[in-house]
């Protein structure tokens, strides 16, 4: 693991890992800043074109969301800051999401505590088509044997065949 040290006033800063801590050489308190773990995921699992997609951000420690700043970015212009983010979809295809957070805390100059989770890509499909359906309608008189006498009909059909 590596240490990135950096100056704090009087004393030395490092950054461990996903801990940073300050270690002051006075009688001072040690300043603990922790990096979140974050993840994110959409939902549904299977989207269609023009359906409501919800990209949900997890931050660990797990607690009050309110403490942390949310930056969303993706496909298609996917945007927003909270911690989850929706987007309806017009076009099928691959989309991803990104999200960065930040802890909300004043932190010493050069130190990032934000983190950035790249969501994994959902495939968005088309809608189903449609079953197959026919209608009939028949105008006219009732058959006399005549031969030359017939029915009048317009027959509609409406869908796909799959």
């Amino acid at each position: 693991m590596k240490a990135k040290f950096v100056p704090f006033g009087a004393a030395l800063s490092v950054v461990l890992g996903t801990v940073f801590f300050a270690y002051a050489e006075t009688s001072n308190p040690v300043q603990i800043f922790v990096r979140p773990s974050v993840s994110c995921k959409a939902s549904p699992d299977n989207p269609i074109t023009g359906q409501t997609i919800t990209w949900t951000a997890t931050v660990a420690p797990p607690g009050d969301t309110s403490v942390y700043s949310f930056l969303w970015s993706g496909t298609d212009g996917l945007s927003g800051n909270v911690g989850v983010a929706t987007k309806t979809y017009a076009t099928t295809g691959q989309k991803s999401a990104q999200v960065k957070v930040t802890p909300k805390i004043a932190v010493p100059i050069g130190v990032d505590l934000s983190k950035t989770a790249t969501c994994p890509p959902i495939n968005v499909g088309e809608p189903p088509k449609p079953d197959l359906t026919a209608s009939l309608s028949i105008s006219g008189l009732a058959p006399t044997g005549n031969p030359n006498e017939y029915y009048v009909g317009i027959a509609t059909l409406q869908g796909f065949v799959h």
